[in-house]
Parts: structure tokens; sequence; C-alpha cells
């Protein structure tokens, strides 16, 4: 039996390429409820194919993939849930489902090398304040020196955790921008996708304007966890962000 195809053309960042197949999955469930089963294709070139994503999806050459006749959706998906189209999605408003939260959360832990990596250096971090420490005792925040150091410090004061891990690029360039009161444990210059599984471990979070890491906290397991996040990531519809500032 052949099924309808459905792709995206996926590009940006790992965060927005997580939106876009949020997107996908999204549009394929509700097809499925109109009992129109899709493949689901995408053509290959994008980098992280063989990294995070790596076995997941059904990869074609240019010369394959440019051969399908897509019809593109923009809008309105609910009017193609029952089309028998091979479908294009278009769409550049990007937020989150909870439908497919769980579907997402194993695309992002689907690789085994990168999980167990993250988890190691993990318990190193907690390790480094104490064998005993827990998650609870421990705050994750991702610098970006474009965002005002205020903002860093009033979100600090919300969450009043002593025990700080920061992701940066460079740990010469904000040793001296927190207050000594803090422990300090620096993640620099990680790579994109071991930093976004590493960020999930965290059960407190302060966030930059980073994507990856926003979608890090929207999956990570905690039942109780405190996330804030700058105001501009409020359009994401990240239910589990605390506060916005």
């Amino acid at each position: 039996m052949s099924y309808p195809f459905l792709s995206y053309d996926i590009s940006g960042n790992l965060g927005e390429q997580l939106f876009q197949l949020s997107n996908i999955y999204k549009f394929a469930k509700e097809s499925r409820k109109n009992n129109i089963k899709r493949k689901i294709v995408f053509k290959k070139g994008n980098k992280y194919w063989d990294t995070i994503f790596c076995g997941l999806f059904r990869l074609y050459e240019d010369g394959v993939y440019d051969t399908i006749k897509f019809k593109e959706v923009s809008q309105d998906f609910s009017d193609y849930y029952g089309d028998k189209s091979n479908i294009m999605l278009k769409v550049s408003k990007y937020e989150f489902c909870d439908d497919i939260r769980e579907k997402m959360t194993k695309i992002i832990y689907n690789n085994e090398d990168l999980m167990y990596n993250a988890y190691y250096k993990y318990r190193e971090i907690l390790d480094y304040y104490g064998k005993d420490t827990k998650d609870s005792d421990v705050v994750c925040l991702d610098y970006k020196k474009d965002i005002d150091i205020n903002y860093y410090k009033e979100a600090l004061n919300l969450i009043d955790i002593n025990n700080l891990v920061v992701f940066c690029d460079k740990k010469s360039d904000i040793i001296d921008l927190f207050d000594r009161k803090y422990n300090i444990y620096y993640v620099e210059n990680v790579d994109t996708e071991m930093g976004l599984i590493l960020y999930s471990m965290f059960q407190y979070n302060i966030l930059s304007d980073n994507l990856e890491y926003l979608w890090a906290t929207y999956i990570s397991h905690y039942d109780v966890k405190k996330i804030i996040a700058p105001e501009n990531l409020r359009q994401y519809n990240n239910k589990y962000v605390s506060d916005y500032l």
C-alpha cells in the first residue's frame, strides 16, 4: 500500500528544527485521526541527520526527493488533515504542542552515545558539589553576553540556590560577573546536541534566548521544576516556564 508523503524543508538551528519536526508529527497524528497514514520523508544534507537525529528518518537524495510533487501548506492545517496529497508544510510560527511531547522527548533522547556522555557529565557536575548533592541543590544558567546581566541576577534571586552551573562560550569572559557567594561550575563551549541533552537533566534553569535549551526545559522529566526565561520566549508557550523577566 502506498502512503502519501509528508515533509518539511528542515533548516535553521537545532531548536528551530525541533519545532519543525513537532509540526510534522502533529500533522501526521491529526491525519491518522482522518484514517490517513503518511510517510515522513526529508532531503539529505542536514548536519543533524548524522548526530542527534541519526537513524530516525527516511532520507532521500536531491535527485529523488525533488521528483516528489508536494502540495504546500502554510496555514489552516485542519483543512488538509484528510487530504491524500503529498504535503509539504511551510510554517513560520513555532509553539509547543503537548500532544506530542512524549514523541519529541524520544527523538531528542534517541542517540545513546549522546545520552551516556551527557549523563556522565551531569554526574560529574553533581559530584563537584559533593557526593550527596541532589538535583534540587543546583541551578543551571545559560549565559549569553548580549543579554543584560541584571536579568540573570534577578533570576538568581528568585531561585536562591548558590550551587550554580553556567553554560558559556568562555569562562574567562564572565568569571567576575556573578557574586562570589556562588559556587560555580562552568560548562564551556559544549556541542549543541550534547548541550541540549545535558541541560535537560537539570531541575532548575535560567534560560537565555537559546531555543535548544528552551526545548530542554520542556522535555525534562521533573514533576516539579523552576524555569525562568526572558520575556521574548513567552511566544513559544512553554507551560513549564515559571517566570518571564
